[in-house]
Parts: C-alpha cells; sequence; structure tokens
C-alpha cells in the first residue's frame, strides 16, 4: 500500500515531501542510503528513481518488528546477493526477501545480471516484439542496438514486478493511450502471447513503457518516410516567393517543398502528383489536400498554424503506414460487422458540434450499460486534453478512455456524420465518423482491427455516401 502510494498515487509528489519531513522514515535515511550504494556498486547500475526507494527502505526499516512481511514468490542469485547485503541491517529472512523483489523490480540504468531464467523470458519477449515491429517496417537493428538493449532491460525489471505485484507509475500513461494509441494496441497485443505462456500480467503503466521503446524504433525507422511533401503556391513575385521558399527550408528543413508555383502551375503539378499539404498566399481550392493561408513573409502565428498542421500529416502518414504494412503481415480479412452490431450503428443528420457527437456515438453502449455516462466525459476531457490524436485514420476518430473510468464490458459503437466536423477544441482535424471504443478486457481492443478497415480510402468514399447501416457493416479490409 505504501509503494503504491509513493509511486503510483496521482497525488505521489505531495506524499513524497510528507515522508522526507517524517520522524520515522527520517532516523533511518542514513541506513537506506547506505544500503541502496553498497547494491549499486555490487550490481554496477544505479536506481533510476533512488530518493523515493531511499523513503521505501526507511519506511519498512521502521516498520519492521510491527508487522508481519510476506514471503517472496520468486528466488534467484540476485536476490541472494541483495539478501545477504540486507542483512548487515536486517535479521529477518522474510523481510529481506520482500525488499529484495522489490529492489529488483525498479527501474535502473547501468548493467543488470539477473537469474538466467527471467534472463531468457525478456530476451524472448523483447526479441519478439522487435520482430513484429520489423514486419511492419524493417530496420536495422544494429543501428537500434541502444535502444533495443534499453528496452530489453525494462522487460527483465517489469518480469519481477508483474511476479512480485510491484506497482511503477509511468506519468505519461494516459498521453500514451492517446497520443500514441496504435503503438499501445500493438503492444498490448503482442505481449499478451508472453503473458500466457509465462504467466504474466503487465498492466497499464508497463504495457505504456515498452510502447515509448517501440514508438522510438519505429518512429526512428521510417523518418524517411514520413516527411511531408509541401507545395507552396505564391503569386507576390520571384522576390517574395524566393525568401518565402528560403524561410521554409530554415524552419521546416525536414520536408520534401515542391514550388513557388502560381495557382495554374499549381493545378498542373496536382494532375500528375500527390503533395501532403499546401502553403497558399492566395485562396485557392483543392479537392482532398490541406491548404494554409499565410503572409508571405511568414508571420509568427503562420509559422505555429504550418508547425502544428506538419505534426498532424506525419502523424497520420505514420499511422496509415503502419495500417498499410500491418494488412500485409496479418493476412487475414474482416468486416466491420464482426466488430460492431446494427444496434449500435448511428447517422446524424445537421449540424453538430464533436462534443455532442461523441455523445450521440456513445449514446447506445450508455443505454445498454456498456459505459457509463462518466466514460463519456472522459472521453470528451481527453479530446480537450491531448488534441486530436484519435483522429488515426483519415476523417475518422477513435475515441476511448481508461478500462477504469466506467466501462463495464468490450463495446464498439459508430456515429456516421451526414455533414463533416471539424473534430476537437485545437489543432482540429476534419470527420465524418466517430467510432467509440469500450475496452474492459486488457486482452481485447478492436481498434486495430477496425481502423485497418476504415484506413482504405475506398471504404471511406462508401462510407461518405453510404446511408444504409447494413452496406457500412459490410465494409471489409
Amino acid at each position: 500500500m505504501f509503494i503504491d502510494l509513493l509511486f503510483t498515487n496521482d497525488h505521489s509528489k505531495i506524499v513524497y515531501e510528507l515522508c522526507i519531513n517524517n520522524d520515522g522514515i527520517q532516523r533511518n535515511l542514513d541506513v537506506s542510503f547506505e544500503l541502496i550504494t553498497v547494491i549499486e556498486n555490487e550490481f554496477r547500475f544505479r536506481y533510476v528513481d533512488r530518493d523515493r526507494i531511499s523513503i521505501v527502505l526507511s519506511f519498512l526499516l521502521n516498520r519492521l518488528g510491527l508487522m508481519k512481511t510476506k514471503n517472496s514468490t520468486i528466488q534467484s542469485p540476485d536476490m541472494e546477493r541483495i539478501n545477504s547485503i540486507l542483512s548487515t541491517k536486517i535479521s529477518d529472512s522474510n523481510d529481506q526477501e520482500y525488499i529484495s523483489s522489490f529492489l529488483l523490480g525498479e527501474r535502473v540504468e547501468g548493467s543488470l545480471t539477473l537469474d538466467s531464467k527471467v534472463e531468457d523470458e525478456a530476451n524472448e519477449i523483447s526479441e519478439h516484439l522487435i520482430s513484429s515491429l520489423k514486419k511492419i517496417h524493417y530496420f536495422d537493428s544494429e543501428d537500434m542496438k541502444d535502444i533495443i538493449r534499453s528496452l530489453t532491460v525494462h522487460v527483465r525489471a517489469a518480469i519481477y514486478r508483474c511476479r512480485n505485484n510491484i506497482h511503477i507509475r509511468n506519468e505519461l500513461d494516459e498521453q500514451v493511450r492517446f497520443a500514441i494509441g496504435v503503438m499501445y494496441e500493438f503492444t498490448k497485443k503482442e505481449l499478451n502471447v508472453y503473458e500466457t505462456k509465462y504467466n504474466l500480467n503487465f498492466d497499464q503503466s508497463e504495457i505504456s513503457y515498452i510502447a515509448l521503446y517501440l514508438a522510438s524504433i519505429f518512429e526512428t525507422g521510417v523518418q524517411e518516410d514520413l516527411k511531408v511533401v509541401i507545395m507552396i503556391v505564391c503569386t507576390f513575385g520571384l522576390a517574395t516567393s524566393s525568401i518565402l521558399k528560403s524561410r521554409m527550408y530554415q524552419i521546416f528543413g525536414d520536408c520534401f517543398i515542391v514550388g513557388p508555383y502560381s495557382i495554374e502551375e499549381a493545378e498542373k503539378y496536382l494532375e500528375s502528383h500527390e503533395v501532403d499539404l499546401i502553403i497558399s498566399t492566395n485562396h485557392m481550392s483543392v479537392k482532398s489536400t490541406n491548404v494554409i493561408y499565410i503572409n508571405p513573409l511568414l508571420k509568427q502565428n503562420d509559422i505555429e498554424m504550418i508547425r502544428n498542421t506538419l505534426f498532424q500529416e506525419s502523424f497520420m502518414k505514420m499511422c496509415s503506414l503502419f495500417f498499410n504494412k500491418n494488412k500485409v503481415v496479418e493476412h487475414d480479412y474482416h468486416c466491420l460487422g464482426e466488430y460492431i452490431s446494427k444496434n449500435d450503428v448511428s447517422i446524424s443528420k445537421g449540424k453538430i458540434s464533436w462534443e455532442d457527437a461523441i455523445r450521440k456515438a456513445a449514446a447506445p453502449l450508455v443505454a445498454k450499460g456498456d459505459i457509463e455516462s462518466k466514460y463519456v466525459n472522459t472521453m470528451i476531457q481527453a479530446v480537450n486534453e491531448f488534441g486530436t490524436y484519435m483522429v488515426i485514420t483519415p476523417k475518422v476518430a477513435y475515441v476511448h478512455a481508461g478500462k477504469d473510468d466506467g466501462v463495464n464490458r468490450n463495446c464498439v459503437s459508430l456515429l456516421l456524420l451526414e455533414n463533416e466536423i471539424q473534430f476537437g477544441s485545437f489543432n482540429t482535424k476534419p470527420v465524418i465518423a466517430i467510432v467509440v471504443l469500450g475496452i474492459c478486457d486488457k486482452e481485447e481492443s478492436q481498434l486495430l482491427n477496425i481502423a485497418n478497415i476504415l484506413d482504405i480510402p475506398e471504404n471511406i468514399e462508401l462510407l461518405k455516401n453510404s446511408k444504409n447501416i447494413e452496406s457500412i457493416l459490410s465494409l471489409h479490409d
């Protein structure tokens, strides 16, 4: 309870400050730091959360003799080494083993030698994750060896934490599930194989940490493919066009820039080429391509607007790349009706705000008791807080909250919007459909399956034009 309070509670910083000033804990801090230092020197690593770990040790030392410590569920040579160090201050073997299991589950920097069983399990899980990611997009493991090594070290510690019911707090947990939801779901799915095999149960924080490693590897490996192609359209003359292009390269040098073109030249270029974004000093109408209107000398607000849009475009390209390659890997074919029931699909007519669109999309699930009202409010709050990362395929928003936010069973609903809306309160994106996902069981999530179907451009066109629910549910990958 105390470890959870100090490491995973929403108010853990306040708890930490209270502990620092507690007389009982203060009495044992010097001994705690001494033990930690000896252990770090023995194993040649350094604990990431050293100060918090010292408080846990101080608390445990203060409580010894007043409570019965539960037995550890594992034994290993590393635990025996730590027990030997702890025995200089702690006599009871159960106390030694419990504190050792806690210390072996903490994040470290530097080398870490564990018993061969956990070492083999961690290597196998890490290799599986990397191999699965390579099937989506090949990369050279040698180029990523440092981060792959860090991933493996993290998995080793995570195994210890799982087997000893020790939880860590990932302050980015929510952001990971919303901002890189695709990679979170991929990680969760791949880990599930080994959870069953090795009797493990990785919680959301552990999955989020591992997803961050995989996202870093994937995004580094696809950087060249994620470059956004920008067309500059400017009719202010050669000098103005030249300085606009020059400033674009200075500020956004990692993009491909074509132009500057006149409107007529741009229209001709687009007949045989595709671009991701058009930066124009004049109003022009281009179907299916985002156009940003700017001052030819690029004011600060223009730069911020372009930067935000480029980030969104790059994010969408990454998601699209992931889904396109994942389809080839999976080989299985599915239709939308396998994941969404007819009664959970609705069509909205007339104008509607994005908040009301989420409420309307979720209404069938609320009515059945699949999700609670607070789940709907949390989804809206997430969009307000994290932006429009939920739009991971063109024109479709996939909204969800956490499994502890009021979801009672796995469920999915779909709202088709007759009129396109701007989704979100900032960095808005156009959408024609809202998918609500209720994720109760960690092993079940239909995000990747549904997104695989709705990422297909032909399906989006059919979704736009169809008013028949049966035909919508027949869409397939």
